[in-house]
């Protein structure tokens, strides 16, 4: 396909639109924009904002990465509670063709093709060419995602495992789920591994150690950890060994011998944390299966815009049928 499109990766804080162009060397993106969601009462006050800002030259097709599931026609911004209905926003917007994919569908499609100079690694190791890879992450919410590796090009399922339930992997951690519980329905990973959960984790640890400041932002959290906070610092470092615990999970849920990529944007404000954290340690306490995740490299992808161009790529396919 030649002509252009719109993308976008919606999350529950930001949309970040784009308009991508196809070429022989991939996809380029142009005319970047960050709108913030807060004040908006739903996705077509978000489109509007960057329909009004190309103006005439708007393509007439579009694929929005969004935070939730959904069926490519329709679905729901989870941690915004926006309902998503492509029929509508065509009619309202007098475009020709909207098609809505998870947004860690988006950011896995790219994982095969990522240049190294987009990721660092996390976990050396050999990993098998051609195995599914797994690609999970903490942002707003929890993000994981599969790739397979069909004759056809990737194949990309996303998926709602952000919310599998949260096992506790030492004492402190069962206090943690007993302090979880007490407060919410069902105890799962997206309570601890996104923006809210690393507070909810800090406020509990400052609760149990009797020293530092709760009620402190993610962003506050992670700024004063790499200043080096001790409070701030136990926190993040007990995130990561979650974050290290959920991954091997998936790992061995998804089968992901070509390897793990950790997407969303907590990690990446982290990374001299990440070098030195329980990560790996707890990604490959499984048990029996520890020689099976000794295999699996895992990388943190580092780019941008990568859920934008996997966006353009998932609706190049789409379109090749």
């Amino acid at each position: 396909m030649n002509e252009p499109i719109i993308v976008a990766d919606v999350g529950g804080t930001n949309g970040r639109f784009a308009v991508a162009r196809f070429n022989d060397n991939g996809v380029e993106l142009e005319r970047s924009v960050k709108y913030s969601n807060a004040g908006l009462k739903g996705f077509a006050d978000l489109l509007a904002l960057y329909l009004e800002e190309l103006g005439d030259d708007a393509p007439r097709s579009a694929c929005f990465a969004t935070a939730g599931p959904n069926t490519a026609r329709e679905g729901l911004l989870t941690n915004l509670g926006w309902q998503l209905d492509a029929a509508a926003l065509e009619a309202r917007f007098g475009l020709q063709e909207i098609l809505f994919v998870n947004d860690f569908k988006a950011l896995a499609r790219m994982a095969p093709e990522l240049p190294e100079s987009d990721s660092v690694m996390v976990r050396e190791a050999a990993g098998q060419p051609g195995a599914p890879l797994s690609v999970i992450g903490p942002g707003t919410g929890l993000g994981v995602a599969l790739v397979l590796d069909e004759p056809g090009g990737p194949v990309t399922v996303g998926t709602e495992g952000g919310h599998v339930g949260f096992a506790p992997g030492n004492p402190l951690e069962i206090a943690l789920w007993q302090h979880l519980a007490e407060r919410h329905e069902f105890v799962y990973a997206e309570l601890l591994l996104s923006g809210d959960g690393l507070c909810r984790l800090h406020d509990f640890l400052v609760r149990e150690h009797g020293d530092g400041s709760g009620g402190l932002s993610a962003a506050d959290i992670t700024a004063s950890a790499l200043d080096g906070d001790a409070g701030c610092e136990r926190t993040v470092m007990q995130f990561l060994g979650i974050l290290g615990s959920v991954a091997g999970d998936m790992a061995l849920c998804h089968g992901a011998r070509g390897g793990v990529y950790l997407g969303g944007g907590i990690v990446r404000r982290v990374i001299p944390l990440l070098e030195r954290s329980p990560f790996c340690e707890r990604f490959l306490a499984k048990g029996r299966m520890y020689d099976y995740l000794a295999d699996i490299p895992v990388r943190l992808i580092t780019a941008e815009q990568i859920a934008r161009r996997g966006a353009a790529r998932l609706f190049q396919q789409h379109r090749r049928g």
